[in-house]
């Protein structure tokens, strides 16, 4: 788990700036949350 919270570090900082991926950021977090 720890690996997965460091490689959405800068996931998480691309989403914060905003722009088109926010999108597919989102509805990852979404489908991991479901499917996790």
């Amino acid at each position: 788990m720890v690996d997965t919270d460091d490689n959405l570090s800068p996931l998480v900082e691309c989403h914060q700036l905003g722009g088109p991926f926010d999108v597919t950021f989102i509805t990852i977090l979404a489908a991991n949350f479901v499917l996790g």
